[in-house]
């Protein structure tokens, strides 16, 4: 069913403390949680709470969208598990999105670039920095 978390059983379900890949799925909004092993989506969340964060662009594959035009995973946060679905507060957060069509890598909303993270609140479409 698009657009519904779907239950999956237990032994699939994230698991609070893994590293996890994390990416926005553009055609539900939801972000899709991966296992860092084996890359399988395992769960789709309304936002995700990550620590220990780097962003991770595939660039051959970021040239195949731009020169293609089409959507294709290629952009991921790969962090530490901390939560998900728990309606975090992000008040006071920096934004940080990407944009395969501005540049090759995410950035805050003053456009400076975003490498790593100590911690991401991912939601609404977009993930949130905690400000040191």
């Amino acid at each position: 069913m698009a657009g519904k978390n779907v239950p999956l059983p237990a032994a699939q379900l994230p698991v609070i403390g893994a590293e996890a890949f994390v990416h926005l799925n553009l055609r539900t909004g939801y972000f899709s949680i991966s296992d860092r092993r084996t890359k399988r989506v395992l769960y789709h969340a309304i936002d995700v709470t990550l620590e220990d964060v780097t962003f991770i662009v595939h660039e051959t594959t970021r040239q195949r969208v731009i020169s293609e035009r089409c959507r294709r995973v290629h952009a991921w946060a790969l962090g530490t598990l901390v939560d998900f679905d728990s309606n975090p507060d992000v008040r006071g957060m920096t934004r940080v999105t990407y944009n395969p069509y501005r540049c090759g890598h995410f950035t805050t909303t003053d456009g400076t670039p975003v490498e790593r993270a100590a911690l991401m609140i991912f939601r609404d479409r977009a993930g949130y920095q905690k400000d040191n």
